[in-house]
């Protein structure tokens, strides 16, 4: 028989069943630490008692030990203190800090994975050119910066550090800016 994964809030009477994590849009650097973000994600709501069970569960299923999670109280709805996800607890808190798009997951071992958090209501090709700046390992890039480029459709290109480079000055037009026709 198969175990049902459940979710329920430090608060009575709820329990809600989490979405599918092959649903989830996330990337993670194969790297992490890399950079100033270990990854991006792409939540469908700004609910975090919607959106982190299925995201807990596949950094779980990824092998990181989360037992916390700081998030930006001006991005998120509020969230209940403590959750439980598949019979895991986990600490939820919320902070006002400048960095809305940027949310932190503690490890176990005292180390934390930041994601790139993209805005549910963020075009879609976007949020994918987003997410692929974000799962970039060596970027040094922070979360505010990735999300400008993403939306920016600034031609870019890796550097040997594989960084994310503009083109340089030599390969734009002078008037329209626009990449020159090889």
């Amino acid at each position: 028989m198969a175990a049902l994964n459940t979710v329920m809030f430090s608060y009575p009477g709820c329990s809600v069943p989490p979405a599918p994590p092959d649903d989830l849009r996330l990337r993670l650097r194969a790297n992490l630490g890399s950079g100033f973000v270990d990854g991006g994600w792409w939540p469908r709501s700004g609910d975090l008692n919607t959106e982190l069970p299925p995201l807990l569960m596949a950094m779980w299923s990824a092998g990181h030990q989360v037992y916390r999670v700081t998030y930006d109280l001006a991005s998120w709805e509020r969230s209940p203190r403590r959750m439980t996800v598949s019979g895991r607890r986990v600490k939820v808190d919320g902070y006002r800090s400048d960095g809305a798009t940027l949310s932190l997951v503690d490890l176990s071992g005292w180390s934390r994975i930041d994601l790139v958090v993209i805005p549910p209501a963020t075009d879609a090709q976007v949020a994918h050119r987003a997410l692929d700046l974000a799962g970039l390992d060596g970027d040094l890039h922070r979360a505010p910066e990735m999300l400008h480029r993403a939306a920016s459709k600034l031609p870019t290109r890796v550097s040997r550090y594989g960084c994310l480079e503009p083109l340089p000055g030599a390969d734009w037009e002078t008037e329209s800016g626009q990449v020159l026709a090889s």
